[in-house]
């Protein structure tokens, strides 16, 4: 058994992005949470609880038993450490807020997290346990970006609900130690063998921002790049914010509204995260003050690449991608109430666009955005340089999908779940506002918005979170007017 930290590779040009961007202090915990509801007899406050399902988590990820050195550099790499302190990555949170709902004291803990560094010389993850009563607890799982993808956080919860089936057996002598195997690390995704990248894409990548509308209608060059009066809220800032920059709204959509949705959009042979992705538009449209005269939005939306690449569903790691769209403002219904009215005939053909596009580059690795770093000369310049430019994208999409993990065992064993939500840290550099989607099979869903303070160039607090809140009711509305058919 290893004594001392083992060189594992280098960083992947993505991997390196996620780790730049860490160290330049723009960006932190993703933080995937989870409802638990546990058996009786089993201690929610108590931390000897966790050790066993934590490392059953360790065993089966190896991207929680690594760190990374040469932070500030372009070869940034990982290490294996010998051994895993299990109490150094747990944190029991009282429950202050006796009266607030389940949904106010997530987004505290949340909001309070996304923000905080990782402790140097220990995997760059923790645990955040808020009891919710006798049996109930909200458990957030934060880790950096540099070991892995949001559905990496679906992973590690999966594992930790098999991990307390096993809470019964004997006592482990140094129950929160866990000695590392000398296991390698799995490859980096984002390579030139596993995501090629033609002569055509990476050209059109540097010369459509180049050319002319007009020429490059005429070359058949799509571009997704702002235009003046394309909203992207406000430029990125100047330095690195101060902490506790990123604020966070959650939402939820009740099951019955979910179930609707889902039925209105097979019946369009469409997806809900493509529905999404328009209503999130349309209510935004609507939302923005008339001063801002924009006349587009930009939205990404993230994609999982591990079905393309055979990857098994649950593999930890970085295996996502991003598709761009362009939203013209004249396509949706006009009024203040606009986003929260029902879809026409066109909006539901636009939709399918997205859904056919989303689907398209989901299923294949050949020119996809990610593979384009690979041809940046300093990732960790490019990410620097990008402080005080405009920002390129108006809102992100993160969609995780359905967790079904907790639905299947409830009942059984040691525990079940009941909600999930996911959450990352307001961009910085990056997207004026990132929605964060996740479901729970046969339930409902919980979104989390989040932003970093005065990224949408409106008056800051009240007025960023006034809009914030108008949008996601403005969303919740055309969902519910989708799914009455209207």
């Amino acid at each position: 058994m290893a004594t001392q930290n083992e060189f594992q590779r280098l960083a992947s040009p993505n991997e390196q992005r996620t780790i730049s961007r860490e160290d330049l202090g723009l960006y932190h915990a993703v933080i995937v949470g989870v409802v638990y509801k546990l058996s009786e007899g089993l201690d929610v406050t108590s931390t000897s609880t966790h050790f066993q399902p934590l490392r059953h988590c360790v065993d089966r990820n190896p991207y929680l038993s690594v760190v990374t050195k040469g932070n500030d550099t372009d070869k940034a790499y990982y290490e294996r450490v010998p051994s895993v302190d299990l109490s150094q990555h747990i944190q029991i949170i009282q429950n202050t807020s006796a009266d607030s709902d389940d949904l106010s004291a997530m987004q505290k803990v949340i909001t309070s997290d996304l923000d905080r560094p990782f402790p140097p010389g220990i995997p760059p993850w923790r645990t955040l346990i808020l009891p919710l009563s006798n049996q109930r607890l909200f458990l957030a799982f934060a880790f950096s970006h540099s070991i892995g993808d949001g559905t990496t956080g679906l992973i590690f919860h999966r594992t930790f609900l098999e991990g307390l089936s096993l809470t019964n057996l004997s006592p482990h002598p140094s129950p929160n130690l866990v000695s590392i195997p000398s296991h390698p690390l799995p490859a980096s995704f984002d390579t030139p063998t596993t995501l090629p990248i033609s002569y055509r894409f990476l050209l059109s990548t540097i010369l459509t921002p180049l050319l002319p509308t007009s020429l490059t209608s005429l070359l058949n060059l799509s571009t997704t790049d702002p235009t003046p009066t394309t909203w992207t809220g406000g430029p990125h800032p100047l330095t690195p914010p101060h902490s506790h920059h990123s604020k966070a709204h959650l939402f939820t959509l009740p099951p019955a509204t979910l179930a609707a949705a889902l039925h209105e959009c097979r019946a369009h042979t469409t997806t809900l995260t493509a529905l999404l992705t328009h209503l999130i538009a349309r209510s935004i449209a609507s939302s923005l003050p008339p001063a801002t005269q924009a006349t587009d939005l930009i939205s990404e939306t993230a994609i999982n690449l591990r079905r393309a690449a055979g990857v098994s569903s649950t593999e930890a790691g970085n295996f996502v991608s991003v598709v761009a769209e362009r939203h013209p403002c004249g396509a949706f219904p006009q009024g203040d109430d606009a986003g929260a009215v029902g879809m026409t005939e066109a909006e539901w053909e636009k939709v399918k666009g997205t859904s056919k596009a989303l689907a398209e580059k989901a299923g294949t690795l050949r020119d996809q955005a990610v593979g384009l770093l690979r041809y940046v000369s300093s990732v960790r310049k490019w990410v620097g340089e990008k402080l005080g430019q405009k920002r390129g994208v108006s809102f992100e999409v993160s969609n995780l999908g359905v967790f079904d993990a907790g639905v299947e065992e409830k009942g059984k064993g040691q525990a079940g779940i009941e909600e999930v939500v996911f959450a990352q840290p307001g961009m910085v550099v990056g997207a004026a506002l990132a929605f964060n989607l996740v479901s729970v099979k046969g339930g409902g869903l919980v979104g989390s918005v989040t932003w970093s303070e005065g990224a949408l160039g409106l008056e800051k607090d009240e007025g960023e979170a006034e809009f914030v809140r108008r949008v996601c009711e403005g969303v919740r509305r055309g969902l519910e007017e989708v799914g009455s058919g209207q």
